[in-house]
Order: structure tokens, then sequence, then C-alpha cells
């Protein structure tokens, strides 16, 4: 058939360990389905789960009443979100969750019960000791979303699933800091050869580590308004301040452990 000659050699390197009878030809790519039964060293699903995905061309294919395929070529993408209880990580679990995205994140006790309450599939109390022991039991990640930097960048470096393309994005972005401190063109000097490091480390496991920054985006914003309207995302508001009190919520940003959004109020206080 079409291709058989490369796809052969393809399905070669990828089932070198398996003979066996050769099998009609079965066409289809895409599925949705019912897992009704996993391999020993499955632990993204279960028996029961619904599940979606994509069959490799070198595979037989979906149009039939069972299929066999990999735990990475089914739905189901695991994230991990660093800080997942305050403003960005309320908002991160639930696009992600929104997404099909099955989301571990992090956060303190007392804020187990609203992350859980936002979808995230498993909340991990950072105050207890070995976090990061406990996060490598779990599973390994395709995505990390990093919201706290620090020294907390290179530990979840080596949760990313090796070999796949994994993705770590931290927001921890050093341009900024690095030029107040050190003046401007030090300043960039030194976050190029962080840039470097950061992106050999990613190299090393088949992944890439990234700095995001804020960028506005209006497209970007207009979906969250459809998931928004839809009710995939609900906004968290910690504290409400008056603009007459806004170096308070200030203050209380800076401090950190938020739960949700500071929001400051213009309307609340009286006009002259």
């Amino acid at each position: 058939g079409y291709g058989k000659s490369l796809l052969n050699v393809m399905r070669k390197q990828q089932d070198a360990v398996h003979a066996g009878t050769e099998f009609p030809l079965t066409l289809g790519r895409d599925f949705s389905g019912t897992v009704v039964e996993v391999g020993r060293r499955v632990s993204k699903f279960k028996v029961g789960d619904q599940v979606w995905g994509a069959l490799g061309a070198f595979r037989p294919g979906s149009h039939a009443e069972y299929t066999v395929t990999s735990q990475s070529e089914v739905s189901g993408i695991w994230i991990l979100i660093l800080g997942g209880s305050g403003g960005i990580g309320t908002f991160a679990v639930q696009l992600c969750k929104a997404w099909g995205m099955h989301v571990t994140t992090t956060c303190s006790a007392d804020a187990v019960d609203l992350v859980t309450s936002l979808g995230a599939d498993e909340v991990v109390d950072y105050t207890q000791e070995p976090l990061w022991e406990k996060l490598n039991h779990l599973n390994r990640f395709e995505y990390i979303l990093d919201t706290l930097g620090g020294d907390a960048t290179d530990k979840a470096a080596k949760l990313l699933s090796p070999w796949k393309n994994s993705k770590l994005v931290t927001l921890n972005f050093p341009l900024l800091r690095n030029s107040d401190e050190l003046g401007v063109v030090p300043g960039l000097l030194k976050s190029a050869i962080s840039a470097g490091i950061t992106t050999l480390k990613g190299f090393q496991s088949g992944g890439s580590i990234r700095w995001a920054a804020f960028n506005p985006n209006g497209p970007a914003l207009e979906t969250i308004r459809h998931l928004v309207e839809k009710g995939k995302i609900r906004p968290i508001v910690y504290k409400v301040f008056p603009f007459s009190d806004v170096p308070s919520a200030y203050k209380q940003v800076s401090e950190g452990h938020l739960r949700g959004k500071v929001v400051v109020d213009f309307q609340s206080d009286p006009h002259p």
C-alpha cells in the first residue's frame, strides 16, 4: 500500500522486540472510547476511563471495535503547576482542566480545598517534606508551569518526562532583576548566559525549559471570555481594596501566600 516501505522501517524501529503474524491493514487514526484493559506499566489511565487520541501511522488503525495504543498517544496530558493557589495558579488550574489535562499542583494545607474545588486531580502540600520525592512518585509530566521560581525551577526540571518534547515554563524571568542589580549591559549578558544554560539543561532530557513574561494578547483573552461564560473558569478573588488603600493591596501581593487575585476597586471610594 501507500508508503509501505517507509512505514515498515518505522514500525520495525518502534517494535523491534515484537515479532509475529502480520495482520490485515486496519484504517483509521483518530479514536475515542473507554479503556477496557491497561498494561502493567501504565500509570496514567485505568479501566473505565473515557479517552480520545490518535494512533501513529505505523500502527494498526482505529476502525475496529478495539484498538491498542500507548498511553503517550491518548488524551490526558499531565501537567504540574507549582503554586496552584495564587492569582496565576488558580487560573492556570482551571484553564488546563478546560483543555482536558490531568492537573497536579502544589499549595499549602489551608488552600487544598480551594484548589481541589477548581478541578485539580492531585494536590500536594508543599509544606510537608519531602515535596520533590512525593511529586516524583506521582508521575513524570509533559508540561510544568513554575509560578514560584528560585531553586524550584531546577528541581522541577527533573520531573519532566524524558525525550517526549516535554516543556517547563517558569515565570521567574530574571532579566529585569539582573539589570537592576548589575546594570543594563551586564544584566543582559548574565540573562543571556542563564538562558543558554537553561536551554542546555532541557536538551539533556529531550525537552525544553523556557522563561515566560507577560504580554497582552487579545485573541487569548477572547478565548478566556468564552470559557468564563461557559462556566469553565471562574475568577477567584482573594481580597478587594479601595483605591484609597492601594498601598495595602501592593503590600498584600508582595507578601505572597494569596488565594486568588487581589483587586483594586476604583468605585468604592466616594467621588469628590
